[in-house]
């Protein structure tokens, strides 16, 4: 006779299952178990496939980007431009959330640099999007302009 490891009744000492409380005597006899074997790599493949493990990052995807000045529109009266600029996306995935620089050279030499984002602005896979980019030039020099991508964010859905 033993002892049942979970309502301490005596029973005989090959029984699997205690006749008194119906708790299996081994762990791993327990029919139960075995929907664990199941449960936990499920689970597991659910969480592979969300962005935890397949964040996308722009570094990694920076060459398969291109960005191209249309034109440069001046605002009368003002210091003030607006860059149109053509974005095309070479991967497969949406992304969205720019940040970009503006440089303004001189004779090869950097006069300004201003920064910005646009968080409305997205991207679809293998596309183009156009993007129009206000700035005040505050050195008053006839400038050549420049638009570089510093960043671009990327969702899982």
């Amino acid at each position: 006779m033993i002892l049942c490891k979970s309502c301490r009744s005596e029973i005989e000492s090959d029984s699997k299952v205690c006749k008194y409380c119906r708790s299996y005597q081994r762990w791993y006899r327990n029919p139960q178990f075995y929907s664990y074997l199941f449960v936990f790599p499920f689970i597991f493949f659910m969480f592979y496939q969300t962005a935890f493990f397949s964040k996308k990052e722009f570094i990694d995807f920076s060459d398969q980007f291109t960005m191209e000045t249309i034109n440069l529109v001046s605002i009368k009266n003002t210091s003030r431009y607006i860059i149109n600029a053509n974005v095309t996306n070479k991967t497969k995935y949406k992304w969205h959330a720019i940040h970009f620089e503006v440089i303004g050279r001189l004779d090869d030499k950097v006069i300004m640099i201003k920064s910005g984002e646009d968080y409305d602005w997205v991207i679809q896979p293998d596309s183009e999007s156009m993007i129009s980019i206000p700035f005040k030039n505050e050195s008053g020099e006839d400038l050549e302009w420049e638009v570089n991508i510093k960043d671009l964010s990327h969702d899982r859905y």
